[in-house]
């Protein structure tokens, strides 16, 4: 199963958490961070320079599509 991730408020003792219904009756792992907007800007600025970069019409290369191998290139 893909991770999700909701932004929600924590208002008093209550934390609300829309759309769970999905989940129910599965057990589930719940990591709650902070809020840090700066990052969130930051984040959403990569993401968009890498949509850019790679588009959704980028073709995918694999092994066989080498021509000549890098003598220099460390496999890892």
């Amino acid at each position: 199963m893909n991770a999700i991730r909701i932004i929600t408020e924590v208002e008093g003792d209550t934390l609300t958490i829309p759309n769970m219904g999905q989940f129910s009756g599965t057990r589930v792992e719940l990591i709650i961070l902070p809020f840090d907007q700066e990052r969130e800007e930051m984040l959403s600025f990569s993401l968009t320079g890498l949509s850019r970069a790679y588009g959704d019409d980028e073709p995918e290369y694999t092994e066989a599509d080498v021509r000549e191998r890098n003598p220099d290139y460390e496999k890892r």
